[in-house]
């Protein structure tokens, strides 16, 4: 494991759990208290406003379905941030494991989505990376959104370059192409994420980015009678 340990000294790093474009993600130990964390830790340098962003936006926000922030530690050029740790599995791998959800099972998870995402534009903050990646799903049915590297508050700073698309493109609404973020952006990918829970599959498919891309901006999406005929 190619961990940085010197950047970790009171915590025990029990696995690495995912890495994303800004940093390295571990399960650790805060060997303080004894407590499961989650630790990001900025490995790119160029994306130090951005990790910061993220932080300022977690601290500012406390919600059950939210992760939770603990601290953010900046020493020179190195970065990372403490999170709750989630016991659970991310909503991509429940669908990946069972196929399609059960109606009940996945109405409750796009209502607690939905509250989640209520008190974000409550406070002006978009996340704009809703995805079944990250949001996670406890052994008691909790929710819990993770990731908040690319989220927006009213007043953050312009990060993304003119032209650049930030988010995954299967989860992506339509004017996201187009630099135009709002709430809505969220919205449109919690429908894509109630279509995937309910189908099993992602309501646009093609063999390619510009195809997929194409197929979003054109609302040319897969009739979920294909995947649950009656």
């Amino acid at each position: 494991m190619n961990a940085p340990k010197h950047k970790f000294r009171d915590l025990l790093i029990i696995e690495r759990l995912g890495s994303g474009a800004m940093g390295d993600v571990y399960q650790c130990i805060d060997q303080g208290t004894g407590k499961p964390i989650a630790v990001k830790w900025l490995h790119r340098s160029g994306m130090n406003k951005r990790f910061i962003e993220e932080a300022r936006i977690l601290a500012s926000i406390q919600h059950p379905g939210i992760a939770q922030f603990i601290k953010f530690e900046q020493h020179d050029k190195d970065a990372y941030l403490v999170m709750e740790y989630v016991e659970g599995l991310t909503l991509e791998k429940l669908i990946h494991h069972h196929g399609k959800l059960p109606e009940t099972f996945a109405l409750k998870i796009a209502l607690q989505i939905a509250t989640a995402l209520n008190y974000l534009h409550d406070r002006q903050i978009i996340h704009r990376d809703l995805k079944a990646s990250n949001i996670k799903i406890t052994k008691t049915g909790q929710v819990k959104l993770l990731d908040f590297g690319i989220a927006k508050a009213q007043f953050s700073e312009k990060l993304t370059a003119d032209g650049f698309v930030i988010g995954s493109t299967p989860y992506l609404a339509p004017e996201q192409f187009k630099q135009d973020y709002s709430p809505k952006i969220d919205l449109w990918a919690l429908g894509i994420l109630i279509y995937q829970m309910l189908t099993g599959h992602l309501p646009f498919s093609a063999s390619s980015e510009i195809e997929l891309r194409a197929k979003i901006q054109k609302g040319d999406y897969l009739s979920p009678k294909i995947f649950a005929p009656k």
